[in-house]
């Protein structure tokens, strides 16, 4: 039986159907828990972030500002991470990802403008009226305290 082409065909074709699922599920549980590694590197740099705006809020109270870039969280690998295996996640894990994923948004959002509003503050140095200034300053401050 064993010696029939058409039995063989089909060991061999279930043999590699078997391996593919099998890759594939280890595949899929490894980027699940990639997933738990790009979290916490977004925490970091989330601490990292704070720290930064804190010390720009101290150089405001001095009347200076910093227009240097922040790093952007690392939302696209996670978002694309996070729809491959969604099926996996529990429904409190997928809501929990979600959330990040908008709150890192907002976070870079909110702090791309308080950028642009430090460069405008720089280019504006001490040639204009002090009170389009003062503006700018205040809202800055509102900007990075949100």
């Amino acid at each position: 039986m064993l010696n029939n082409p058409s039995v063989a065909a089909f060991i061999g074709a279930f043999a590699a159907f078997f391996l593919v699922i099998l890759n594939d599920w280890r595949r899929r549980r490894r980027t699940k828990n990639l997933i738990g590694y790009l979290v916490d590197d977004n925490r970091t740099l989330a601490i990292r972030k704070l720290e930064t705006v804190q010390s720009c809020l101290e150089l405001l109270d001095q009347n200076k500002s910093l227009d240097a870039p922040i790093m952007r969280f690392l939302r696209d690998p996670l978002s694309k991470m996070h729809l491959e295996v969604m099926d996996m996640l529990s429904a409190v894990q997928n809501q929990a990802l979600a959330a990040l994923l908008y709150w890192m948004e907002a976070i870079d959002d909110l702090l791309d403008q308080a950028l642009k509003s430090a460069s405008e503050l720089r280019r504006l140095g001490n040639q204009e009226l002090p009170t389009k200034k003062a503006i700018l300053l205040r809202r800055l401050a509102i900007q990075y305290s949100k």
